[in-house]
């Protein structure tokens, strides 16, 4: 039903489309950091241009409007090999899964992540962009299980084997964070819920239906 509402939006809207949205995405967050990493050679500076760009909703509400978007842009790394790799990795995700499924429904895919961990901060008072790209990255696990990446540089790892892993851990965080936590995963990761849910549930469902076939049959 989502891809069919998708494709008769994308009718009308497709102009709208930014193509290469990932690569746009990076060069902001690359230029973050390169700021960040000048400013840190100063030491009369005590403040780093990510601090006034990271998520506060006391300051959004005082009329710091940019931080409600701006936070999504900020590197998780300090060691610039570390955010090279962080870069160059969400640039393969989002080439990928627009190449999947074109620049409209990644465009969409990403905003509605976006939108989610907005909704997020606004509704706990914190965000991060951790959620959104770990979206991306099980998007990617999803579309693509048998791709192969090389893990610290030398073994190498299907991405479903990583998204497995990843989708356990987040499922376990999920499990034992308290409320804030559950609705702060769950608004973050509304794109990922909304595009593949069915999918999954449809997934598990039908694999322990075979499991019980398979025991009562023995």
């Amino acid at each position: 039903m989502l891809n069919k509402l998708l494709d008769k939006i994308e009718s009308k809207c497709r102009r709208f489309a930014v193509d290469d949205l990932m690569i746009y995405v990076i060069i902001t967050m690359g230029v973050i950091y390169a700021f960040d990493y000048v400013l840190s050679f100063n030491p009369n500076t005590a403040v780093s241009l990510s601090s006034y760009l990271d998520f506060d909703r006391a300051l959004i509400m005082k009329g710091q409007v940019w931080r409600i978007l701006t936070f999504l842009f900020i590197p998780d790394f300090d060691n610039p090999i570390w955010v090279a790799f962080e870069l160059y990795f969400m640039w393969m995700l989002g080439t990928g899964l627009q190449k999947a499924w074109g620049a409209f429904k990644f465009n969409v895919y990403f905003i509605v992540g976006a939108l989610g961990c907005m909704a997020a901060g606004m509704v706990l008072g914190y965000a991060t962009n951790t959620y959104h790209y770990l979206s991306l990255f099980l998007a990617f696990a999803i579309l693509y299980p048998d791709y192969e990446i090389m893990l610290f540089f030398i073994l190498p790892v299907k991405m479903k084997w990583l998204g497995i892993i990843e989708g356990a851990s987040l499922l376990l965080t999920f499990i034992f964070t308290g409320i804030s936590g559950k609705v702060f995963i769950g608004l973050s990761l509304i794109n990922l819920i909304l595009f593949f849910g069915k999918e999954m549930y449809d997934r598990i469902y039908y694999w322990i239906r075979r499991k019980n076939f398979n025991k009562n049959n023995k």
